[in-house]
């Protein structure tokens, strides 16, 4: 895990100009200016901005959460991981920029899950005391928060129910049509570009029957992918298959 040191904003350590993610100081404001809300770039100003390259874990389940992590650029997976001499891992969603992650544990109880970025990521990370101290001055946001957990307990739930009651297939499609957005030729792009594997972990099968499904809705039709491996939904999918 890489070590997280609190650092004021501007003494973050930047990387080579040749790194795809390069940003320099001045930049980090920048990234910040990008979230969604007023609340989330005021709060994440408090935080010491990093990176986390790719694979870093940023967060472990079942240690103590005392962190807030603002995603300002890059992608992050939320996971928990079976342990043993033969792990398996279930993936409970991909989170993007100006998501927030580790808010259920704040609490005060361990996290009750890791935390990978899946590509170099560029975030700010509040400790507990200056969350709960900009809290006191902005109270509207504990609701912001609040929201978050609700809608995260929900996706939890639904993804419990779709793997007792919905087969491997179903929770394929449930997960391509889950985010997608209209181009103009009428075809359905699949926002979240995922490996196989990834799929698999989200949606509690294994890599080989994903990739024969995906390779069964290629040929029939159904979807396509292009060379940047992004999905395109053509027609409609089959009920069942």
């Amino acid at each position: 895990m890489e070590v997280i040191r609190h650092r004021p904003l501007l003494t973050m350590k930047p990387l080579h100009p040749a790194h795809p993610s390069h940003h320099r100081l001045a930049d980090a404001q920048a990234l910040i200016n990008t979230l969604p809300t007023a609340h989330l770039r005021r709060l994440a100003q408090l935080g010491d901005v990093r990176l986390f390259h790719r694979h870093t874990v940023l967060l472990h389940e079942g240690t103590p959460g005392e962190d807030l992590i603002i995603i300002l650029e890059g992608r992050l997976r939320v996971f928990s991981n079976s342990g043993g001499s033969r792990p398996r891992e279930v993936t409970y969603g991909i989170c993007n920029a100006g998501d927030v992650v580790g808010e259920m544990s704040l609490g005060g109880d361990v996290r009750s899950a890791s935390v990978q970025a899946l590509h170099p990521s560029w975030c700010s990370v509040v400790p507990r005391a200056q969350l709960l101290s900009f809290i006191a001055q902005e109270p509207a946001f504990a609701l912001d928060l609040l929201a978050t957990v609700v809608a995260r307990a929900r996706l939890a739930t639904q993804t419990v129910r779709q793997v007792l009651f919905t087969d491997t297939y179903g929770r394929l499609c449930e997960l391509l049509t889950r985010n997608t957005e209209r181009l103009p030729d009428g075809r359905l792009l699949v926002r979240e570009r995922m490996t196989h594997a990834l799929m698999a972990q989200q949606i509690g099968s294994s890599r080989e029957m994903v990739s024969r499904l995906l390779k069964d809705l290629i040929i029939g039709g159904y979807i396509s992918r292009n060379e940047r491996r992004q999905y395109f939904i053509c027609a409609p999918l089959p009920l069942r298959w």
